[in-house]
């Protein structure tokens, strides 16, 4: 390799490295990183995907399909968030205009052409703004955000809006993050802000392989990685359990599933089925560890140290 060509790869690496926010050729530890989340999510916890499947529908992000994981018990909450044109935060989940009888991007609707609409005809739509003050009626529930447009301007909403709601609130958000230097963001903010309850890299929007996410969790002292069933597999969970981070799949809503990805060492599951609990219990090959009853975390292991 000529010299030239050399210095050319090398600076290629370095700025990979930059953007990814690892390490590379170093030896000397790293100096950032988010802070110690004392939070975890108790064994076999369910997360509400979307609030929470209700009337035989997925990902309405409903009022009735909070009020329904809600009354089932539910403490954890998927939401996924958009902006209208007016630049509210609304909780919708990008290219399902199609079950409001809409072509038209909910990102160039106004927050009132919105909220006029029926998510398949039946469910009530709401803003972010209106799923907080709910929550704040029940404080031992948690908010896991799915933000699908610009992160950094979604979560900045999110923290705008749930702290003029409830100043604590901030303890009760669980970020989800889709690049490897998102984390860099998530740490500016609860600097600004205050901690959130724990953090989530998620690897849906990711390409990188899977010793780069034990590198970044490790490095970057990431809590919890969330993972498709498809993305899935048990070297990956015993290896970021082997450094004190909690693995998440999404979503999953068919007892025998539940039974095997909690078997295999999965701490939690998205869902859109709580309805679906009980038959996990009564299933033969239920697993130990799974808690009576729907979820409510009363089976948590002692805050991390």
């Amino acid at each position: 390799m000529s010299t030239t060509s050399g210095r050319v790869s090398q600076r290629l690496i370095g700025v990979f490295c930059l953007v990814l926010g690892v390490a590379c050729g170093s030896h000397d530890p790293p100096t950032e990183s988010l802070r110690t989340h004392d939070f975890q999510f108790p064994r076999s916890s369910l997360v509400a995907h979307a609030l929470g499947g209700v009337g035989g529908k997925n990902y309405s992000n409903s009022l009735e399909a909070l009020e329904s994981t809600l009354a089932r018990g539910g403490r954890f909450l998927e939401v996924d968030l958009t902006f209208t044109a007016d630049g509210d935060l609304v909780c919708f989940h990008n290219n399902h205009e199609k079950h409001l009888g809409e072509e038209t991007s909910v990102t160039e609707m106004t927050t009132s052409e919105f909220l006029s609409h029926r998510y398949a005809g039946r469910f009530t739509l709401i803003d972010f703004e209106t799923l907080v003050r709910k929550l704040t009626d029940h404080p031992d529930t948690y908010l896991v955000t799915d933000c699908k447009h610009d992160f950094v301007r979604c979560m900045e909403a999110v923290l705008s809006v749930a702290g003029a709601v409830e100043s604590s609130f901030v303890g009760r958000i669980i970020p989800q993050f889709y690049k490897a230097d998102q984390w860099r963001d998530v740490a500016r903010m609860e600097t600004e802000h205050g901690s959130f309850a724990t953090v989530i890299f998620t690897l849906y929007r990711t390409q990188i392989d899977d010793d780069m996410v034990v590198q970044l969790a490790r490095e970057r002292k990431v809590p919890v990685v969330t993972m498709s069933r498809k993305r899935f597999n048990t070297d990956l969970v015993a290896r970021l359990s082997d450094i004190g981070v909690d693995s998440l799949v999404h979503t999953v809503n068919k007892p025998a599933q539940m039974i095997g990805f909690v078997d295999q060492g999965v701490r939690g599951l998205y869902t859109d089925r709580f309805a679906q609990w009980e038959e996990v219990l009564t299933a033969e090959a239920a697993v130990k560890g799974f808690p009576k009853g729907p979820p409510r975390g009363d089976a948590a292991d002692p805050p991390r140290g």
